[in-house]
């Protein structure tokens, strides 16, 4: 992750936080990155929930 990166996930944790709007966040970062970030935290969270015992063998 470069510096790029981490400034733009420290300006969504902002938005996630309640320290700025949504319209802030979107106008700082742009929509198609709000709306990348949303997906991934979605995927995350998912991943996250997901029973992973079938992942596990007993061989």
């Amino acid at each position: 992750m470069d510096d790029a990166d981490a400034e733009k996930i420290k300006i969504y944790e902002q938005y996630r936080d309640g320290e700025i709007t949504e319209t802030e966040v979107r106008e700082l970062l742009g929509d198609d990155v709000v709306d990348s970030i949303e997906k991934e935290v979605e995927a995350f969270e998912a991943a996250m929930k997901r029973d992973t015992s079938v992942f596990l063998s007993n061989e």
